[in-house]
């Protein structure tokens, strides 16, 4: 499955999107079926929202699971301003 990130927020508070291929990160596809934390967020930290198909995950920077951080970092690694 496709995933889409957009990640937005800190200092520069520019916006990016990228996107990456969930067959690599098999623990990622686990962690995308939990629900997403709703922790209160910390000034200047980055927001992400995981798109995968019909739905969207939002998470901060501190509640992003670790077994989805590979997924965001590879979908970030080429990612565009938007």
């Amino acid at each position: 499955m496709r995933v889409t990130v957009t990640r937005r927020g800190g200092i520069a508070g520019v916006a990016l999107r990228g996107s990456a291929e969930t067959a690599h990160f098999s623990q990622a596809e686990k962690a995308l079926e939990r629900p997403s934390g709703r922790s209160v967020p910390r000034p200047d930290e980055f927001h992400y929202e995981v798109n995968m198909g019909a739905e969207t995950r939002s998470y901060t920077e501190s509640e992003l699971p670790d077994d989805l951080r590979p997924l965001v970092e590879a979908a970030m690694k080429d990612a565009e301003i938007v």
